[in-house]
C-alpha cells in the first residue's frame, strides 16, 4: 500500500559522534575579530596619553621695608579668617561671565585660602611691629587685641579675555579681647590686572592684591594706634 510505504520511509539521518562539525560563518567571525581589534587599538591609545598633572601653588605676600613704631600697648591675636564658601576650596575659581563661575581642579592651592591669608596676615603684622607681639589663635598667650576678617571675593575674573584680573575683597575687624569692643572695621577690595588668564598669572595677581590689602590695613592700624587710649575708650572709635 502507498500509505504503508510512506510510513516506512527512513527519517533524515543525523550526524553521528565523530563526524566533522559544521563550520561557523566566515563573515561573522571576521566582523567579531575586527571589533575586538578596534577595542584594543582605542584602549591602547587612551593608555598611551599621559594623565593631566595637578599643579599646586602657595600664596605669598611678604612685607618689605622697615618696621613701624609700636602703636598698640599689647599683643594681638589673629583669628582664622572666614572665606565665602564658593571660594574656600583649594581649586582655583574663574569667573567666566556674569552668572557662571568655573572651578579648575588641575590648578589648586597647596592650602585652603583661609589658612594662607590668615598666616600671611599674621606674619605681615608681626613684621610691622605695630603691636608688642602678634600670635595665631592657637597661642596660649594673653592678648589685648583680636583681629578677624571675612573674605568675600577670591577669584580670577576672566570675563574679558584681553583684560583678565585677580579679585580679592575682605572686611577686617579689630576688637578688644574680652570685651569685644570694636576699634576698627573696614572693607578693603582689590582688582589687579594680570597678563593672561592662566593659573600662574592669577596667583601672582592675588599675591599683589593681598600685599596691597595688608599695606592698607597696616596704614589704617597705624593711624588708629597713633590716637592713643582715647580711640579705645570711645564707643565711636571704630574706623569704617
Amino acid at each position: 500500500m502507498r500509505a504503508s510505504a510512506f510510513l516506512l520511509r527512513s527519517p533524515r539521518a543525523l550526524p553521528e559522534q565523530g563526524d566533522e562539525p559544521q563550520r561557523p560563518r566566515t563573515g561573522a567571525a571576521i566582523a567579531v575579530i575586527a571589533v575586538l581589534a578596534m577595542v584594543v587599538m582605542v584602549g591602547g591609545c587612551s593608555l598611551s596619553r599621559p594623565s593631566p598633572v595637578k599643579q599646586s601653588y602657595l600664596l605669598n605676600a611678604t612685607r618689605d621695608g622697615a618696621a613701624k613704631v609700636k602703636a598698640f600697648p599689647g599683643a594681638l591675636r589673629v583669628n582664622r579668617f572666614t572665606v565665602a564658601q564658593s571660594f574656600n576650596g583649594r581649586a582655583m575659581v574663574y569667573r567666566a561671565d556674569d552668572q557662571r563661575f568655573e572651578v579648575d581642579f588641575y590648578n589648586e592651592f597647596l592650602a585652603l585660602p583661609a589658612t594662607m591669608m590668615t598666616e600671611r596676615t599674621t606674619s605681615w603684622l608681626s613684621a610691622s611691629r605695630l603691636f608688642e607681639s602678634v600670635v595665631p589663635m592657637t597661642s596660649g598667650m594673653d592678648t589685648r587685641y583680636l583681629l578677624e576678617a571675612e573674605v568675600t571675593d577670591f577669584y580670577g575674573d576672566f570675563r574679558q579675555a584681553n583684560a583678565p584680573r585677580a579679585v580679592l575683597a575682605a572686611r577686617f575687624y579689630l576688637a578688644q579681647e574680652g570685651s569685644g569692643h570694636v576699634l576698627y572695621e573696614r572693607a578693603i577690595s582689590r582688582s589687579v590686572t594680570i597678563d593672561d588668564p592662566s593659573a600662574p598669572q592669577l596667583v601672582r595677581g592675588l599675591e599683589r592684591a593681598l600685599s596691597e590689602t595688608l599695606s592698607e590695613l597696616e596704614a589704617d592700624l597705624m593711624g588708629l594706634g597713633s590716637k592713643g587710649p582715647a580711640a579705645e575708650a570711645s564707643p565711636g572709635g571704630a574706623s569704617r
